[in-house]
């Protein structure tokens, strides 16, 4: 299983920290929410995070590919390096 650059595969569950608010309401206050439910989970759930959940508060390649962070970095670098690929919200260090 460590053909992929998918760092959780032992992972029992994924979970999707979300909100829904009204258009033009202040996101503050959902943001916060969201951040502090998972700071209140990491001790059961860790840290990780999937990427096709991107948040940009998630800025941690770790966080998303696990031990093949490393590894997908240097394809990355090999392979784009002007960074073609690269999402807004989201860089590989």
């Amino acid at each position: 299983m460590d053909a992929t650059g998918f760092g959780h595969r032992d992972a029992y569950a994924t979970v999707q920290y979300t909100v829904t608010f009204a258009a033009g309401a202040d996101p503050t206050p959902y943001d916060e929410f969201v951040r502090e439910s998972r700071t209140v989970m990491e001790p059961y759930w860790g840290t990780g995070a999937y990427f096709n959940y991107l948040d940009s508060s998630v800025r941690s390649d770790s966080a998303y590919f696990g031990e093949h962070a490393a590894q997908l970095a240097r394809v990355r670098a090999e392979v784009d390096a002007a960074s073609t690929f690269t999402l807004p919200v989201f860089m590989l260090d």
